[in-house]
């Protein structure tokens, strides 16, 4: 499906030489022949996913093994989201935008309750990304957990679509 460019979001970002996001070079990795593949992956100097498929995240195995986003984040080991869970990692992007979230909040509480043209408010965007502190930060503010998303989705179920469990137990916890 062709889009406007001005409609294109996109993120890219590697571990240990492995592509997560890159939605748009997937797209376009997806129109080249193998050989182009192979070229255009070489140049790069990456491990891409197969064209037809996005890596998100590293996979649990990977996430013990790098120790990546905990040494992101200034600390040693990922912290406990509560004293009954497990460590649970929290996606690099999530980290930082924990601080840039409450400074927004702070000047503009009213985006806690707009919605996008797909009828998402921030706290369905940080909860289908997978971003804790923000979803944390947003509830506490006050952010709607029974909204519901055009196609009829609350926060619980983008989350619990993707297994973020630590946020799916948060919203569960508070009745969303």
């Amino acid at each position: 499906m062709r889009r406007p460019a001005r409609q294109l979001e996109d993120w890219l970002y590697a571990i240990d030489g492995i592509v997560y996001g890159g939605f748009t070079v997937q797209v376009l990795r997806e129109t080249m022949s193998a050989a182009e593949r192979r070229a255009h992956d070489a140049a790069w100097g990456l491990d891409f996913a197969p064209p037809d498929q996005v890596r998100i995240i590293p996979s649990p195995e990977d996430r013990e093994r790098l120790g990546f986003f905990a040494r992101l984040a200034g600390r040693r080991r990922p912290s406990p989201v509560d004293p009954t869970s497990r460590p649970f990692f929290e996606h690099p992007m999530g980290i930082a935008s924990l601080a840039s979230a409450k400074a927004l909040i702070e000047r503009r509480p009213e985006l806690l309750a707009e919605r996008d043209e797909l009828g998402m408010t921030m706290l369905h965007r940080e909860a289908l990304a997978g971003n804790l502190g923000v979803v944390r930060l947003l509830i506490e503010r006050g952010a709607d957990p029974h909204a519901l998303t055009a196609e009829g989705q609350t926060a619980l179920q983008l989350a619990a679509e993707l297994q973020w469990t630590p946020i799916v137990r948060l919203l569960e916890r508070i009745g969303a």
